[in-house]
């Protein structure tokens, strides 16, 4: 089982790779397929309902995927949206003291 932190670093991890193609103009990585409820990271299948909440999707998320390769410059710079089907999410953390 993986534990929750992990499970964010993961994710994070994900977004900062498909980020870095985006930027550099290129395709975005099959083992990184950030969506939700199940995202998919260098071959762990996350389940994001345990660890998000209020989590509001877009309607047209799996369209805007196909559309990156068509976006250039100005349109691809730091447009984090193409990466998820979330349009948001929330996160909650506890730590034992």
């Amino acid at each position: 089982m993986i534990s929750f932190s992990l499970k964010l670093v993961l994710f994070q991890n994900g977004v900062s790779v498909q980020l870095d193609r985006l930027r550099a103009n290129s395709t975005p990585s099959a083992d990184y397929q950030l969506n939700y409820p199940l995202t998919n990271v260098e071959g762990f299948k996350i389940h994001m309902e345990r660890i998000f909440f209020g989590v509001k999707l877009k309607w047209n998320a799996s369209k805007e995927l196909e559309d990156w390769g068509n976006l250039t410059g100005y349109e691809r710079n730091e447009d984090l949206a193409l990466l998820t089907n979330m349009q948001s999410a929330k996160v909650s953390s506890f730590t034992k003291y």
